[in-house]
């Protein structure tokens, strides 16, 4: 880019590195706007340096806060995405047949001193109206200190009690280990107070979750 002062261009000795970068709206017609305000330039190269100098400081500087402003703006706009990649629920397949992913999810949450409340078999019930499905099941797992400490910080937590996961196995026989994290679950209740134990209990599910599809 060459912008031209007068009738002559700039020295070659300057750099116009920065100025390539800078959006053309904000690269103004020097010569008019000089016109417009009246100021004349001497002939001296001194002088004329330095009113050079100082109108391509001004370019540098805007062009400077035009990249931040556009730096700010991509970190604003990346939260949702961000956001949108934390895909809820978890969903991990197993290197395991159904069976033994189950066995291995039961073996895992018996060895972190959790209680199984529950197992629900949905291709039994489907089958209880006549329809066949490919086997799947839920698991209702909890301890009382949890849920005792959970009910303590959020009242209306109690429908977060016990935890579940799910492992389906689907028409392509691929089987998958599937759970929602606590503290996603928890973020619903815009309590900061659940946040730590949210954390806690999303590793402790992931443990269970990958050792039973592991």
């Amino acid at each position: 880019m060459l912008i031209f002062f007068g009738s002559r261009s700039f020295p070659e000795d300057l750099s116009f590195d920065l100025l390539d970068t800078v959006p053309k709206s904000i690269v103004y017609d020097f010569q008019t706007t000089l016109r417009k305000q009246q100021l004349y330039v001497s002939k001296r190269p001194g002088f004329r340096r330095r009113i050079m100098n100082i109108v391509l400081c001004r370019v540098r500087v805007s062009g400077i806060l035009i990249m931040c402003m556009v730096w700010v703006s991509a970190f604003m706009f990346s939260e949702p995405i961000q956001a949108a990649e934390n895909k809820q629920p978890v969903m991990i397949q197993s290197v395991k047949s159904f069976a033994d992913t189950v066995a291995g999810i039961k073996g895992a949450i018996k060895k972190k001193g959790l209680a199984i409340i529950f197992e629900a078999n949905h291709q039994n019930m489907i089958a209880m109206v006549g329809g066949t499905t490919t086997p799947s099941v839920a698991i209702g797992f909890a301890k009382p200190q949890l849920g005792q400490k959970l009910l303590s910080l959020e009242p209306l937590a109690s429908i977060e009690m016990p935890m579940r996961i799910a492992v389906r196995e689907l028409p392509d026989g691929k089987v998958y280990v599937i759970y929602y994290q606590p503290s996603y679950l928890f973020s619903h209740y815009g309590n900061p107070r659940l946040e730590k134990l949210g954390q806690k209990m999303d590793k402790m599910v992931a443990m269970i979750a990958k050792a039973g599809a592991q």
